[in-house]
């Protein structure tokens, strides 16, 4: 861009002239960038506002994986939970192998007949969708022992 100085060079006879001129340019030259400038500014906030979004977004996604990290850890606890009470209470079977279709967990005492027997708390319901529910459902058994041996 040129300067007001170069724009109005040898066009002026006087200095009051050049200062007359110069303040003229300036203001016809400002006019012309201040559209431009309010232009360029709405071209950067669209340009921040994709990044942003682009930004955001990945915080969204970032925020589900953490989420499903710290779901696995907490089903991986849970399933050394249920080991745990494997070793303790040996009326307790559980079968990690799930069904053709679907990952689920069995969970069984040894205290009932069967798969239905009419007295298990769980009868023909032994399935769980996660270590969690299932490491639950160990507990319900052993409070279900404890209960009736008292």
């Amino acid at each position: 861009m040129k300067t007001v100085d170069e724009m109005i060079y040898s066009e002026h006879g006087n200095y009051k002239e050049y200062l007359t001129l110069k303040s003229k340019t300036a203001k016809v030259e400002l006019g012309k960038l201040k559209p431009r400038i309010s232009w360029k500014k709405k071209e950067l906030i669209k340009i921040i506002e994709k990044y942003q979004n682009q930004i955001d977004e990945l915080i969204n996604v970032n925020k589900e994986y953490e989420k499903d990290v710290q779901t696995v850890v907490s089903e991986y606890s849970y399933r050394r939970k249920i080991n745990s009470l494997l070793k303790k209470h040996l009326y307790l079977s559980v079968f990690w192998d799930g069904d053709d279709d679907a990952y689920t967990t069995w969970v069984y005492s040894g205290e009932f007949e069967g798969g239905v027997d009419p007295n298990d708390p769980w009868c023909d319901d032994h399935f769980c969708d996660s270590y969690e529910e299932a490491y639950h459902r160990c507990l319900d058994y052993i409070n279900h022992h404890n209960g009736e041996g008292e």
